[in-house]
């Protein structure tokens, strides 16, 4: 097991802000019930196929109140709705093409 004294550690915000993405997947019911776990199962593999995992900051968020158009998925501040994997592929291709 690792360890780390107080001034090695990272606070994860800190952490956070020295990424160079960051991707926010919805964690309501109705992204849930919608297919919101096979994009998470999709972008966690995504990112370590291409190796990128340390460069995202990766995380849920709660609800968002746009339940009709759900799966929601933000990255990089730009809102994606009625996400499945597919559209998912061609977003992130799309994304860290640029990277």
């Amino acid at each position: 097991m690792k360890t780390q004294n107080a001034t090695q550690a990272i606070h994860p915000a800190i952490e956070a802000r020295n990424k160079n993405h960051k991707i926010r997947i919805c964690l309501g019911s109705s992204c849930f019930s919608k297919g919101k776990q096979s994009n998470l199962e999709y972008i966690e593999q995504f990112l370590k196929e291409h190796g990128i995992t340390e460069e995202v900051d990766f995380a849920g968020h709660l609800c968002i109140d746009k339940c009709s158009s759900g799966p929601n998925i933000e990255i990089d501040g730009i809102m994606y709705s009625e996400v499945d994997p597919s559209k998912l592929e061609q977003i992130l291709n799309s994304v860290f093409a640029k990277a």
